[in-house]
C-alpha cells in the first residue's frame, strides 16, 4: 500500500529566494566601477538571464506526483510514462518547512528539495513523518531511540 501525494505548485518561498539571488547578483554588478561594467557588462547579464531562464525551467519540468511506499521506497511520477521507484539515502534532511530528497539514480546522486507551501498541510505532514521513519529503512538505517530518524529537526507535536 503506498500514498500518493502531489505536489501542488511551485513554491513561493523558492521562488522569493532564487529572485533574491538573482537580484542580488545583479545589484552587485551594478556596484562594479564603471570600466568593469562596460568590459564585462553583456557576458555578465547574458549569465544572468541563462541562469534564470534555467531556474524557471527546472522547476516547470519538475515531478510532480510522489508515492511512499511501506518498505521505504519512493515512486516518483505514479501511474505516468517515467514512473520509477527509488530509495532515499541518509543524507536526506528533514526540517519543519522544507526537505531535502536525496537518492541515488543510474549511478548519480539526484536531491529534490520541497516546501511546505508546495502540498497541503495533511500531505506534508505524511511526508514528513514518512521520510524520518520509512525513508531511510530501506538502506538499513534505522533511527536511532528518540531521535527522528534522518537528518532532522524535531518538530512540536
Amino acid at each position: 500500500m503506498s500514498a500518493v501525494i502531489e505536489v501542488m505548485k511551485p513554491s513561493r518561498l523558492c521562488t522569493l529566494l532564487v529572485s533574491g539571488v538573482h537580484a542580488a547578483a545583479a545589484l552587485s554588478f551594478l556596484l562594479l566601477p564603471d570600466a568593469v561594467r562596460h568590459v564585462w557588462g553583456w557576458p555578465v547579464w547574458g549569465l544572468l538571464l541563462v541562469s534564470l531562464g534555467w531556474q524557471i525551467h527546472r522547476r516547470k519540468s519538475g515531478i510532480r506526483r510522489l508515492a511512499l511506499q511501506e518498505d521505504g521506497g519512493l515512486c516518483l511520477e505514479p501511474g505516468l510514462s517515467g514512473e520509477r521507484t527509488v530509495g532515499l539515502l541518509p543524507s536526506s534532511v528533514v526540517l519543519e518547512r522544507v526537505l531535502w530528497l536525496v537518492w541515488q539514480e543510474e549511478g548519480r546522486r539526484v536531491a529534490m528539495v520541497l516546501f511546505a507551501d508546495q502540498l497541503l498541510p495533511g500531505d506534508w505532514r505524511q511526508l514528513q513523518r514518512w521520510a524520518r521513519l520509512r525513508g531511510p529503512a530501506r538502506f538499513g538505517v534505522e533511527p536511532a531511540p528518540g531521535r527522528g530518524g534522518i537528518s532532522s529537526v524535531r518538530d512540536p507535536a
